[in-house]
């Protein structure tokens, strides 16, 4: 089916559409600056992650009603380690650790903890009158809706290097 005469047939040119080519630059455009703000957000994100832990923990223990002091030594999307951890009355605490290093492990964008792993652990308690106590820590594992059920950790990995415990009796 080709040509009968033999001469070549001519390709007809369609000029491109004016307006698609400054279309096709606004899109770019838009999708550069979005690309650029994501990118923005997420180094503002990381470079206050360790103010942005603090805070969470902060609030995590105030939620709970606890004292507690702390130092953030670092933060990563992987693990975070905290040190100098002490709950409770400072002149006396209740616990105290010299470190803690939690392991996350992200799952469908929802990071979950993996294993905690706690340095030199140390904790006080009393026994008296027939009453246990663990003076700040008292409100978490004795909670009044767990009359039925006692106290229960969580189900994690939990590893404990040099833990030491103190009862005081009558």
């Amino acid at each position: 089916m080709g040509n009968q005469t033999g001469e070549t047939p001519e390709i007809e040119q369609v000029a491109p559409d004016p307006a698609a080519e400054p279309r096709r630059k606004r899109w770019l455009r838009v999708l550069g600056a979005g690309l650029l703000l994501v990118v923005i957000a997420l180094v503002v994100v990381w470079t206050q992650r360790e103010s942005l832990a603090d805070r969470i923990i902060a609030s995590q223990l105030e939620k709970l009603k606890l004292q507690g002091t702390y130092k953030v030594e670092r933060i990563g999307p992987r693990r975070q380690v905290l040190t100098d951890i002490v709950i409770g009355n400072a002149a006396s605490p209740d616990f105290t650790a010299e470190r803690a290093e939690i392991a996350i492990e992200p799952r469908f964008g929802i990071p979950t903890i993996q294993s905690v792993t706690l340095t030199r652990p140390r904790i006080y308690g009393t026994y008296r009158g027939g009453k246990l106590s663990f003076g700040a820590l008292d409100p978490i594992l004795f909670k009044p809706d767990q009359a039925q059920e006692p106290f229960r950790l969580p189900d994690l990995d939990l590893r404990l290097i040099d833990g030491r415990g103190r009862m005081e009796t009558d």
